[in-house]
């Protein structure tokens, strides 16, 4: 890439500059004079991001030039022709293309160049601040470094087979290498680190399952047999246990039918006991109230005596319904002759029975009469009614005694009957106790026969349950000794198989680690960037460092003997090591761009050297920017061929002749040409 021309507009301290580019360019200038600026604008036009932006671009609107309110920065790029990028709004401009996208993909296919490559070309710090996973990710790439999955097992197999491991052992640790690799495997060789890490750890799992099961065999214990008795009597123990258990229930059913004889004898007298105590109650019961029954024609003479009480009662009865119903006569022509009266009495000469149309020929005397004669009647009824009166009493009397007579007959004639039941309920209970007792007897009988015939002899259950106990411990001893003889014969068995895994696992990590398969897959093939930022350094450095590289690919800076890595080294060992670097990757990816700031961080010695480094390989590159700090002389200009110095102040930019004159730069126009 070279950059033929530079405008820059509004940009930080950069009002207005327009700058004419030769193969290697040195700007020069005070502190914050607006070098930095320059070397940042070329990156915001190529790539919309730099130093004061993060990594999306953001930010970008802090760069304008106070009081501005545009920014724009032009190249002309030999090849592809203008380039602009200006904000707000953000637009980009390559040849015919306006659309920011299209014109981006345009500068990257152009200078054949990814983001990445761009900034390492425009900042010698930028490979050395890189992460060390994020170094080999981007070396692995620049190398064009990668590998496919049968490659790693292929690699695999050549390394354990110069090892002296047969080949069908070999194959074996490349297929578990590979199944190591993750879903998804595209080909990035820094997964090796990660597969060694995993194997390290299989290893590291199947040593501690190795020694557990190693204690496990050596601290197994096997119980000890009695004499003359191995794990082939097993079956024979187990057989004469089973006839010992049958002996002795034999036995034991023996010993309980005497047992359970002795219980029910016991039950039966028991009952026998209850139940001729019940029998001799229910006969006494039965005497005591046969002798409290009357003679058997008592009961005759009572139901005749009630029945005639009865017949005279319903007599009574009669009688006095006829004197009730002579009391109301009475008592009904009383009344009508004391109306009678109590009309007369109230005479006044007209007739008392129709006082309005007949007139009464009754005299007064006649009237008075009358009602004597009424009274008369009346006083003879009512001692007429009270000799009634008095006979209905008596009446009334003499039912009331007739009535607790056939009561007290009725109930003597009901407790007869309850006693004669209660004596066929005694004599059925009689029966049906005398008949238990009867059967009780009978088992009392039976239990004694039982008894007489004997049972079991404890003392003999006891000598076969000891013999039983002691045939149990014998076949749990086998049964242990048996399984513990099939744990020890598995126990072995994993072990042999745990130690193969030890093999291959051991095997697998040897493969995997820095002096195995990454030798050859990757070492190899860095040899030619190694070379190239080797000569360089050299240059750079009069032979003093060269680079190598850690066993994981991590680079070191090997200065008088003494490696280190890049951030053990001084700000100025980094930014020459940078340069190296930079340069090489440069020339590597056809890029052919160097930009270098800060170079005022070397001393003179080490500028003079890089000068001349630079000087060496410029013909293998298209440009060089170089950017420096000095005091208040103005440098002068060799005058070299294909060399440019610029002045730098105040965000003002002029070229410096061969004589050291400072010649103004072109302005806006220059933009517009761009």
């Amino acid at each position: 890439m070279r950059i033929n021309k530079l405008a820059i507009q509004g940009f930080r301290n950069h009002i207005n500059n327009a700058i004419g580019l030769d193969k290697l360019n040195i700007f020069v200038g005070r502190n914050n004079s607006g070098k930095s600026s320059i070397l940042a604008a070329v990156e915001w036009a190529l790539t919309g991001r730099n130093l004061w932006t993060d990594r999306a671009g953001r930010g970008a609107g802090d760069l304008i030039t106070k009081g501005a309110k545009t920014c724009q920065v032009g190249l002309e790029i030999a090849g592809l022709g203008g380039v602009v990028r200006a904000l707000p709004p953000h637009t980009l401009t390559v040849g015919k293309s306006r659309n920011i996208q299209e014109a981006q993909v345009a500068i990257y296919h152009h200078l054949g160049a990814d983001e990445q490559l761009v900034q390492l070309a425009l900042n010698a710090g930028a490979f050395t601040s890189m992460t060390p996973a994020e170094q080999k990710t981007f070396l692995f790439a620049l190398c064009g470094i990668s590998c496919t999955a049968e490659e790693i097992a292929s690699a695999t197999v050549q390394y354990l087979q110069r090892t002296g491991i047969p080949v069908d052992q070999a194959g074996e640790v490349a297929t578990r290498v590979k199944a190591l690799l993750p879903r998804g495997f595209g080909g990035d060789p820094a997964i090796l680190e990660g597969m060694e890490k995993r194997a390290r750890e299989q290893r590291r799992e199947t040593k501690k399952d190795l020694e557990r099961t190693r204690s496990a065999l050596a601290e197994m214990e096997l119980p000890n047999l009695p004499d003359g008795i191995g794990l082939e009597d097993k079956d024979a123990v187990e057989k004469q246990l089973a006839e010992l258990e049958i002996e002795k229930n034999k036995l034991l059913k023996a010993h309980g039918a005497g047992q359970a004889a002795e219980k029910n004898m016991a039950k039966c007298r028991d009952r026998v006991n209850k139940l001729a105590t019940e029998l001799e109650r229910l006969n006494s019961e039965k005497a005591t109230l046969e002798g409290e029954m009357p003679g058997q024609d008592q009961p005759g003479r009572l139901a005749g005596e009630l029945n005639r009480l009865k017949v005279r009662l319903e007599q009574l009865a009669g009688t006095a319904a006829e004197l009730d119903r002579e009391l109301a006569a009475l008592e009904a022509a009383n009344r009508a002759r004391r109306a009678v009266v109590e009309k007369l009495q109230a005479f006044d000469g007209r007739c008392p029975l129709a006082a309005e149309l007949i007139a009464c020929r009754m005299s007064g005397s006649e009237v008075a009469e009358l009602v004597n004669q009424l009274e008369s009647e009346i006083k003879a009824s009512m001692q007429n009614n009270k000799s009634l009166l008095t006979s209905m009493q008596n009446l009334q009397a003499e039912k009331r005694d007739l009535q607790h007579r056939i009561n007290h007959i009725e109930k003597t004639i009901a407790d007869l009957d309850t006693t004669r039941q209660k004596l066929l309920s005694l004599d059925t209970a009689i029966e049906r106790t005398q008949k238990e007792l009867d059967s009780a007897w009978g088992e009392v009988y039976t239990w004694e026969e039982t008894l007489q015939k004997g049972g079991a002899n404890p003392e003999e259950i006891d000598r076969i349950q000891e013999r039983i106990v002691q045939g149990r411990e014998i076949l749990r001893r086998l049964e242990v000794a048996g399984y513990g003889r099939r744990q020890a014969r598995q126990l072995q068995q994993d072990l042999e198989m745990l130690e193969k895994e030890l093999a291959i696992t051991e095997r697998m990590v040897k493969a995997l680690g820095p002096d195995g398969i990454r030798q050859s897959l990757l070492g190899d093939r860095l040899s030619g960037l190694t070379s190239e930022i080797n000569k360089l350094l050299a240059a750079c450095t009069e032979g003093r460092y060269q680079l190598t590289w850690q066993v994981d690919f991590t680079p070191l800076i090997t200065q008088n003997g003494h490696a280190l890595p890049f951030k053990l080294l001084s700000k100025s060992e980094q930014l020459r090591v940078g340069i190296a670097f930079q340069a090489a990757i440069a020339k590597m990816t056809g890029l052919s761009f160097l930009a270098v700031d800060e170079v005022d961080m070397l001393d003179q010695d080490n500028r003079d050297l890089l000068t001349g480094s630079l000087l060496e390989i410029l013909d293998q590159l298209d440009q060089i920017l170089l950017f420096c700090t000095v005091g208040d002389v103005i440098p002068q200009n060799p005058g070299l061929p294909g060399l440019k110095m610029f002045w730098v102040e105040n965000g003002v930019v002029s070229e410096i002749s061969s004589g050291g004159k400072r010649n103004s730069l072109e302005r806006s126009e220059s933009l517009a040409a761009v």
